[in-house]
């Protein structure tokens, strides 16, 4: 079979023409996909500062019992805002989640698998040079008493752990949250 090209199309400027249309659908989708990041960062932020009442940090703590917090955030699972900590303990890494009206545990800790056990346990690895404990990092880095933590990860970088506290900053939702990256551990 043979093909031939005729008019203002060749089929140099038909390929470029398609890889084009394929970026721009590829940007468009990551841009599509940060829109949705960013809106539900916003609606985690909102509902936060609304109905969070335990302190990041003091979830970190009371997680404490069940091992050593390697990671912290809030999240809404099925629309209801949900408090959890990642741990390290002898048997894997497991999560506890915290009511984050009361500050107390709910439940027993859950083993993590697949993703989440893999970045757990390399937060671990990278909390093992620290020098401040993650509810310690979390007060030194927040920039006010009304601003509220919303998530804390560590992860190794230049042979140092480099954490990111993405907190929620009281007022209007623009500008809804801040976020502090750095080697805030040390």
């Amino acid at each position: 079979m043979k093909i031939s090209m005729r008019g203002p199309w060749s089929c140099r400027s038909l390929l470029a023409a398609v890889g084009a249309v394929g970026l721009l659908v590829a940007v468009a989708g990551s841009a599509a996909a940060e829109d949705l990041e960013r809106a539900h960062l916003l609606e985690v932020r909102n509902a936060v500062l609304k109905e969070g009442k335990v302190a990041l940090e003091k979830a970190i703590k009371t997680a404490e019992k069940s091992g050593k917090p390697v990671a912290a955030s809030y999240d809404l699972k099925d629309g209801k805002l949900r408090l959890s900590v990642w741990v390290a303990t002898p048997g894997g890494p497991a999560e506890v989640v915290i009511d984050h009206k009361s500050g107390k545990v709910v439940g027993t800790p859950a083993p993590l698998t697949g993703a989440d056990a893999a970045a757990a346990k390399a937060a671990e690895t990278a909390l093992a040079t620290a020098k401040l404990s993650l509810a310690d990092a979390v007060l030194k880095e927040k920039p006010d008493k009304k601003s509220k933590g919303i998530s804390v990860t560590v992860a190794t970088a230049d042979g140092r752990p480099k954490g990111t506290l993405v907190y929620a900053v009281p007022g209007p939702t623009s500008g809804a949250w801040s976020m502090s990256v750095g080697y805030f551990l040390d």
